[in-house]
């Protein structure tokens, strides 16, 4: 009888973990991203993209952000010169602040970038250039 019970738990212990392997998928590093975008001007309408690009994730990949910024290239507010922050989007989503806090994943597939005014005004001029940071990953069965 205990032979029995140890040979059905063996058995159901090794259809589990088949199971769990022949659905689970490995990460395997493929490179790193550094993407820049821009530059693009502002006109103090935060509706209007200062800049537009696209990011595309490859079939069979994923892409785990590290970092999103949108920084000014000699913007004058006010008569005087310094440095400005904006914000990107990935397809109409707005990622505020200078970095990614929490982890952003994109699966495979192309995605559309936009720089716009974080702090628009009338008065804020020049242009602006992004940055997407990130790590790229091959999905391997």
């Amino acid at each position: 009888m205990k032979n029995i019970k140890l040979s059905l738990l063996f058995f159901c212990g090794f259809i589990i973990s088949k199971s769990q392997n022949t659905f689970a998928q490995n990460l395997q590093f493929n490179q790193a991203v550094f993407n820049t975008y821009g530059p693009g001007n502002a006109d103090g309408n935060a509706a209007t993209p200062m800049f537009t690009g696209t990011l595309v994730v490859g079939a069979n990949q994923i892409l785990k952000i590290t970092g999103v910024r949108c920084t000014s290239i000699n913007t004058v507010i006010s008569g005087s010169t310094i440095p400005n922050y904006g914000s990107l989007s990935i397809n109409d989503h707005l990622l505020y602040g200078y970095n990614v806090n929490d982890e952003l994943w994109l699966p495979s597939g192309s995605y559309v970038i936009k720089g716009l005014e974080y702090t628009p005004t009338n008065q804020t001029n020049g242009a602006y250039r992004g940055l997407i940071t990130g790590i790229l990953y091959d999905i391997v069965p």
